[in-house]
């Protein structure tokens, strides 16, 4: 921030303005962050599914079997 010594309209706005500008600057940077931070967490939800794959393969697997025995129980 700007220390102002002058009281002149127009030195304080041009000082208003300057900071106003800086805050813009800052909530753009804070959005950029955040934007990036949701793609880092996507990439690496993506990355522990590829490297689990076969760990939830099998999991959905066992559950389908589960299911068939359930119906298979169900029906009898």
């Amino acid at each position: 921030m700007n220390n102002i010594t002058c009281s002149c309209p127009e030195v304080i706005l041009e000082a208003k303005l300057e900071e106003i500008q800086a805050i813009d600057n800052l909530e753009e940077l804070v959005n950029l962050l955040l934007i990036r931070s949701n793609r880092e967490r996507e990439k690496m939800i993506e990355e522990l599914v590829m490297e689990n794959q076969g760990k939830i393969d099998k999991r959905v697997k066992d559950y389908e079997e589960i299911g068939m025995e359930i119906k298979e129980l169900t029906y009898k």
